[in-house]
């Protein structure tokens, strides 16, 4: 029983381990620096929806998975709204990057006071996924 007991709790340890891995390979090691939005302009349906345009760093050559977008503070009570590109994809080297569209369903006040992104991307050699802070709003900081 014992031997079943160690096992179950190695193979959870390891999957903590790993779902931790790229949370904490992006707060150490970032894909990308802080992103810089500007321009809003209304985008609907529905009528809370913005393009923004947007600048920031790519840090390192890793491949982009998705950006996630989310409503509160990163360290608090969230929830996740829709994004998108409406810029045409390309391969993104490192570097300094240019969007024209990328749309948020939010107003601008709750993008700029009350959100935050992550962005997600498949680095050479790791099994998961590294989740770099992309967006941080002034209070939502916090």
């Amino acid at each position: 029983m014992s031997r079943f007991l160690s096992g179950a709790l190695l193979g959870l340890t390891s999957i903590f381990i790993y779902e931790l891995s790229g949370e904490v390979e992006g707060r150490i090691w970032p894909v990308m620096g802080q992103l810089e939005l500007s321009e809003p302009e209304a985008h609907p349906p529905p009528s809370y929806r913005t393009r923004w345009k947007g600048r920031a760093t790519k840090l390192r050559n890793c491949n982009f998975v998705r950006l996630e977008w989310y409503l509160g503070p990163r360290h608090g009570r969230h929830v996740e709204v829709e994004v998108e590109f409406t810029d045409p994809p390309e391969i993104r080297m490192a570097g300094e990057l240019h969007w024209d569209g990328i749309v948020i369903s939010l107003v601008p006040e709750a993008t700029l006071r009350n959100s935050h992104a992550d962005v997600l991307h498949r680095c050479p050699g790791r099994p998961w996924l590294t989740r770099t802070p992309f967006f941080t709003s002034r209070v939502a900081g916090a």
